[in-house]
């Protein structure tokens, strides 16, 4: 079969047409799909921590607290270090906003890298992950870069919920 000339071999050439016009169209109606279809547990999961972490980046207690299971545990760089029970995730949001003001720290963003590890099995999730957080300290831009965070994540009707957060500072040096 030839398919450089159609002198002579109209019928297959035609068939070719169609042929190549059917994979055309199944490629685009595929890549116009939308991408929830390609979800997967671990990205959902990965997903939960990017929502969290928006939430917080915005000043939105209620959109992260809403992102934590209970009861939650939250372990971060400040007094009082350790945060945990049925109102976890709220101790840590009350504990850092007042960490905050007490340090002189406004614009404060985060943000994680790609994760380092993803485990997922079954509804339990845990992902740790580079972590920058930037913010300004008495006037003055500040960056961390290089810490980490590390957050376990369970499965409910919902979707997932954070169990737990472990966020650790790198200085440098």
């Amino acid at each position: 079969m030839r398919f450089c000339s159609n002198k002579g071999y109209k019928g297959e050439s035609m068939r070719f047409h169609r042929f190549a016009g059917w994979i055309l169209t199944a490629t685009l109606a595929f890549s116009a799909m939308p991408a929830v279809c390609s979800a997967s547990p671990s990205s959902d999961a990965i997903n939960t921590v990017k929502l969290a972490i928006d939430a917080m980046n915005k000043g939105n207690m209620s959109a992260f607290v809403a992102l934590c299971d209970s009861p939650a545990v939250v372990i971060d760089t400040f007094d009082p270090y350790l945060m945990g029970g049925a109102s976890g995730c709220t101790d840590w949001w009350n504990a850092r906003v007042a960490y905050n003001k007490k340090a002189q720290l406004t614009d404060a963003t985060g943000g994680i890298g790609m994760p380092w590890h993803v485990f997922v099995t079954g509804d339990n999730a845990y992902i740790s992950a580079p972590f920058d957080y930037h913010y300004n300290q008495k006037g003055q831009t500040m960056r961390e870069t290089g810490s980490s965070l590390t957050v376990t994540l369970q499965k409910e009707a919902s979707g997932w919920r954070i169990t737990s957060w472990a966020h650790t500072k790198h200085l440098g040096g």
